[in-house]
């Protein structure tokens, strides 16, 4: 197998982890989102809800990082292709 392949194979082992980790993350978004049905009007329970708003927003923000890297990766990968 030549580099040139290898390269390409490690790409593609690159995006399918990524999305093994998208597909992670999205688990801990469905679990904060059940947690935040809970229905407590109590303030205690309020600052928890912020709480958990915040950690789905980064988890969203990891989400499309993720995204914006398989799509560099597959932007190199036709680079790569149309350079051979």
């Amino acid at each position: 197998m030549s580099n040139t392949d290898n390269l390409l194979d490690e790409l593609q082992k690159n995006r399918d982890e990524i999305k093994k980790m998208i597909d992670i993350i999205q688990e801990h978004i469905d679990e904060v989102n059940k947690l935040m049905k809970e229905k407590k009007n109590d303030f205690r329970n309020s600052y928890v809800f912020e709480n958990r708003l915040k950690l789905i927003t980064e988890y969203m923000k990891l989400v499309l990082d993720m995204r914006k890297e398989i799509g560099k990766s597959i932007k190199e990968e036709i680079q790569l292709r149309e350079k051979l």
